[in-house]
């Protein structure tokens, strides 16, 4: 049997978990993360679940490989399509683009297949302030939030409950953008990213104005609202 050796992500998805007697992951693709969240104890009871077959085959070897039959299921399902409320209360989506996360839980949400859902661990790789716009449009609570860095990315991570939300005012723009928890907690992950961000804008800025044309002057405009705009993020994470 070979050493389970696993991402940073996918550590860090786990320990979002935190403790669960069962998960479903939708998405599984070969299925580590399930292996990984069992191994360590986070939850007694996998779902790996995937709408293609190639992966869920991968994945199935793997299980068994680490001996984990009796406590790993695969499941051939489109999002939460073969879910049912013994499988558990908690779902972790990841791997994949915001606009995906976000039709299917709206394919769920239209269904009823959440039901038997309390928590779930969403990890969208595109568009994640269209995530949280529409979670908590959707009488979703964002729990918590992380964010973390595997060479060469940065990954969001966050925690949602069903339920009306605890804060008392709906997320602002910015808050949307980047995250409430994580200026909450004035998160150094995002401290980190916001300044290479703000260096990786001036040096566009900068070439663009070498350029000396006057056609690409509003492109520099809008480059200097994007850095302002990071600045005053990166002196609320500072305060």
């Amino acid at each position: 049997m070979r050493e389970l050796i696993v991402s940073k992500r996918i550590e860090a998805l786990a320990t979002a978990v935190g403790h669960a007697e069962s998960v479903c992951d939708i998405g599984c693709d070969h299925g580590y993360l399930s292996i990984y969240m069992v191994r360590k104890h986070i939850c007694d009871k996998a779902y790996a679940m995937d709408l293609r077959v190639g992966p869920l085959s991968k994945a199935r070897d793997n299980i068994h490989e680490y001996g984990l039959d009796d406590k790993i299921r695969t499941v051939l399902s489109d999002g939460f399509e073969a879910y049912e409320p013994r499988m558990g209360d908690t779902a972790v989506i990841a791997g994949m683009g915001g606009e995906l996360i976000i039709d299917i839980l709206a394919n769920a949400l239209a269904k009823g297949n959440l039901n038997g859902i309390s928590n779930i661990i969403l990890s969208p790789h595109t568009n994640v302030p269209m995530v949280r716009e529409y979670v908590l449009s959707h009488g979703f609570v964002i729990d918590e939030e992380w964010l973390m860095y595997d060479e060469p990315k940065y990954y969001s991570i966050m925690r949602l409950k069903k339920g009306d939300s605890k804060d008392d005012k709906p997320y602002s723009r910015i808050e949307l953008e980047y995250g409430r928890r994580l200026l909450e907690k004035k998160d150094p992950i995002l401290l980190e990213r916001t300044n290479k961000d703000i260096v990786k804008l001036k040096k566009v800025a900068e070439s663009l104005r070498e350029l000396h044309n006057t056609d690409i002057q509003k492109r520099i405009e809008q480059l200097q609202q994007q850095i302002k705009e990071k600045e005053d993020v990166r002196n609320l994470l500072c305060q």
